[in-house]
């Protein structure tokens, strides 16, 4: 009986889809580890905020640097900071962030779209 190159056929296309598989994993995941560490940084600058009773101008522009810091694109506009009344029992500060990452891929661009929000108690840590 011969062979007709079927097995090394689909040898070579399992090893070519896994190949591909790797690569977008290693690509992809370092966007989500970004992500989880701007949410922690996010979620300890909403605390501070609270505790020390920081402006809005101010915390808009540690989340900008942050959101830098961690190769994600957004502008003051993806921010929303609002407090609810200090006259409740339990005060809030809400903060809300949507933000983006580009990565390139050969012949096409994936465009990450993230929203994070975060809310502390006035006063507390």
């Amino acid at each position: 009986m011969k062979e007709r190159g079927e097995g090394r056929f689909g040898c070579l296309l399992s090893g070519a889809v896994l190949a591909a598989a790797i690569f977008v994993t290693y690509k992809m995941v370092p966007v989500y580890l970004d992500k989880i560490g701007f949410e922690e940084d996010l979620d300890r600058l909403s605390r501070r905020a609270a505790v020390e009773f920081i402006d809005d101008g101010a915390i808009e522009e540690q989340i900008l640097r942050a959101a830098r810091s961690y190769g994600f694109e957004l502008t003051l506009d993806d921010i929303g900071i609002r407090r609810s009344s200090r006259h409740t029992s339990n005060p809030k500060i809400f903060v809300t962030v949507h933000y983006v990452r580009r990565l390139p891929f050969p012949a096409y661009t994936h465009i990450f779209d993230f929203t994070s929000t975060v809310e502390s108690m006035v006063g507390s840590f």
